[in-house]
């Protein structure tokens, strides 16, 4: 059996620039991200930098903490920095809801599709 192994030119500062949007976008400080996903606030600080990289272990916990996706910690926004997808901004909210709640945005969402309302709100 052959190994194969890819190569990856992994910016670290778009990666640090990445967590960093995301924590904010949650309202958690470095100190509350870092206790969340194990990890210490310092070594945090110094990555949200760029200074240092993150293992893929770390950025999976980090990505299931903030409710957002790995790539989106790992690549860069192509839409302008700073900026979440619209998928990661859902995810975020989503995280932050109980079942009950999922379960009525769910069921509100098939009744506006429904009654066509996101035709008329298209721009």
């Amino acid at each position: 059996m052959h190994r194969v192994i890819l190569k990856m030119n992994i910016n670290y500062r778009y990666v640090g620039e990445n967590v960093r949007s995301a924590r904010l976008n949650k309202g958690l400080t470095i100190e509350q991200l870092a206790e969340l996903a194990d990890i210490s606030d310092s070594f945090l600080g110094v990555a949200e930098r760029g200074t240092s990289g993150f293992s893929i272990e770390t950025i999976i916990k980090l990505a299931r903490v903030l409710g957002v996706t790995t790539d989106s910690l790992l690549l860069e926004n192509v839409q302008g920095r700073g900026s979440s997808s619209k998928a990661d901004t859902l995810a975020a909210i989503l995280a932050g809801c109980t079942e009950d709640e999922i379960a009525f945005m769910i069921e509100y969402v098939k009744l506006c599709k429904k009654m066509g309302i996101f035709k008329a709100a298209k721009p």
